[in-house]
């Protein structure tokens, strides 16, 4: 068997002692994982110069100084979804440099930002998740766990907190949900692959997915992005071939190159 991009098992079904009235999305992290990511971004956009819309000054900087401004008003929801719609792909960021270097900035302080970028999920991934995993099933929770995680995650911390708002009052239970334990004995240990910087499954997910597994082997593609095949990569797909065909499983530590990168 092959994962690749996982939550953390035990995050996503019920999470840790300690994590009963926090949500998925907190309890692994994501807010913490797409930050990253964007720092990525700033990072390799200023290395990249002009092939970099966004590369004069510090981005860094003047994208808080982009956010600052639209917390202001109603763009900040439009701004948030157009980012995190391009940390899911790295061969989006060029269309985001351009699109950040066209917005306006405001240098002065943020403010408490009322309309987040909530996601809006399908029917079909709510009658899923809304009853494999644990969720807060009060209101209140949700709004207490907010001051807390946008201090902490000023751009995520938000939208990770009421990502599974939509499952409050879910009328569906599954009174047999499968909530571990994980390391059945297996033949063959499973792989694990995860991006380096994933804004979704965040690579120490996928390490203490692992873990869980007791067998676990990780594979890290040094690339950005949701998912390996957001990341395509000639030696992970030469990885995957040879785990499947000849069940030789990749070295503990075995990272890939991504075929390419952004801003070539």
């Amino acid at each position: 068997m092959t994962l690749d991009g996982t939550l953390d098992l035990v995050a996503n079904a019920t999470g840790k002692p300690g994590q009963e009235q926090q949500p998925v999305d907190v309890r692994a992290d994501v807010a913490g994982a797409q930050q990253q990511e964007l720092d990525q971004f700033f990072a390799v956009c200023a290395a990249a110069g002009p092939k970099c819309a966004f590369s004069a000054g510090d981005p860094k900087q003047k994208f808080a100084g982009i956010f600052a401004r639209a917390s202001r008003g109603p763009e900040v929801a439009s701004l948030m979804k157009t980012v995190g719609s391009a940390l899911y792909q790295s061969g989006r960021w060029k269309r985001l440099a351009q699109t950040l270097a066209a917005m306006p900035a405001d240098p002065g302080p943020a403010v408490p930002v009322l309309d987040p970028a909530v996601p809006a999920h399908s029917p079909g991934f709510l009658a899923v998740q809304c009853v494999d995993s644990d969720n807060p099933q009060s209101p209140g929770d949700y709004a207490a766990l907010a001051a807390r995680e946008s201090a902490r995650q000023p751009y995520f911390g938000l939208s990770a907190v009421y990502s599974m708002a939509q499952c409050v009052g879910w009328p569906a239970r599954d009174e047999d949900r499968y909530t571990g334990p994980w390391n059945r004995p297996r033949t063959n240990p499973v792989l694990v692959l995860n991006n380096r910087f994933d804004p979704a499954t965040p690579l120490h997910n996928a390490e203490a997915t692992a873990a869980e597994l007791g067998d676990g082997r990780v594979l890290v593609v040094d690339g950005y992005g949701h998912t390996s095949l957001d990341a395509p990569s000639a030696c992970a797909s030469a990885a995957v071939v040879r785990y499947l065909t000849d069940l030789a499983a990749p070295a503990p530590g075995t990272t890939c190159p991504p075929d390419t990168l952004p801003f070539p």
